[in-house]
């Protein structure tokens, strides 16, 4: 599956072993905000991308319940 490059970052910041070097909740926050920002602003430049992440996303979740 596939996992943009700032999504996987922060996801492996927010488990580090050590608490001091996990972002706070607030960063979270923030980044994630600016992250959907990014999509949403990528899904108005691209029309047809909407449905083709859609069916993308569809068919990856028809799988994973199989």
């Amino acid at each position: 599956a596939y996992c943009p490059a700032e999504w996987a970052e922060l996801m492996t910041q927010a488990w580090a072993q050590n608490a001091d070097e996990r972002p706070s909740f607030e960063d979270i926050l923030d980044r994630l905000s600016a992250l959907e920002t990014q999509v949403d602003a990528a899904l108005r430049g691209a029309p047809g991308l909407r449905g083709a992440l859609t069916s993308r996303i569809r068919a990856s979740r028809s799988q994973s319940e199989a």
